[in-house]
């Protein structure tokens, strides 16, 4: 295990109480990375990880820069945060946020989405393949 997954282990993956507020905050300390490029958002009840890798793959083969980000992982939690086509560096778009998340309390959830959008606007993608729900 790395230092990201045991810190986001230790994490509470339910927040003591629901709301945007905290995630609102966490994003706007990181700079608002999601107002840096685009993101196609994909919800569903079946098949949004395989429609993520699916549209992720498209866009790539037309040569731009992609970020994907998917829920649950299977294996490990590094496989959450894609891009490029490859698996982002858990250590590092985790150490982006966990200053301002620790701050905040933030969730697994909250700590793995900000991760992922603030590693997609420091590689400069030129899109985001967002799975929700």
């Amino acid at each position: 295990m790395t230092r990201a997954t045991d810190w986001l282990e230790s994490l509470s993956p339910w927040p003591a109480e629901f709301g945007l507020g905290r995630m609102q905050s966490l994003l706007l300390e990181l700079g608002s990375p999601e107002r840096l490029y685009p993101a196609i958002h994909l919800v569903g009840s079946n098949g949004k990880s395989t429609t993520t890798r699916t549209v992720e793959t498209a866009l790539l083969a037309e040569g731009l820069a992609v970020g994907a980000y998917l829920s649950p992982h299977v294996t490990g939690w590094s496989e959450r945060i894609r891009v490029g086509g490859e698996e982002a560096d858990l250590e590092r778009a985790v150490s982006r946020v966990r200053a301002a998340a620790e701050r905040l309390e933030a969730t697994q959830f909250e700590v793995l989405t900000a991760a992922a959008l603030a590693e997609f606007a420091a590689s400069g993608v030129d899109v985001a393949v967002v799975e929700a729900g």
